[in-house]
């Protein structure tokens, strides 16, 4: 199966969240293939904490999956403003 369709089942199975990083391959039976994936999932998972508390590590058949809250966007006159869950955090063109 595709990346692309395993994140849409992914996004279906956690609604108001989008799926930011994975497959990660957790469960092989080689111990250190798995202890190198669960480090990158960790690191992802941390990663994104940084950007939204709510993200948060899930698990789709055998693979871990990063995913956290879906960015509000909103478009005003000449700028593009992007607003992340609670955090206050601003990016875009000031006036």
């Amino acid at each position: 199966m595709k990346i692309s369709k395993n994140v849409e089942a992914v996004e279906a199975a956690n609604p108001g969240l989008v799926a930011v990083a994975g497959p990660f391959a957790v469960n092989l039976k080689e111990t250190a293939l798995a202890q190198c994936e669960k480090a990158l999932c960790v690191r992802s998972y941390r990663d994104q904490r940084l950007a939204c508390p709510r993200a948060k590590i899930v698990m789709h058949g055998k693979y871990a999956w990063v995913v956290r809250k879906k960015p509000l966007v909103k478009h005003e006159k000449n700028q593009h403003v992007k607003f992340c869950s609670k955090l206050g955090i601003k990016a875009g063109r000031g006036s």
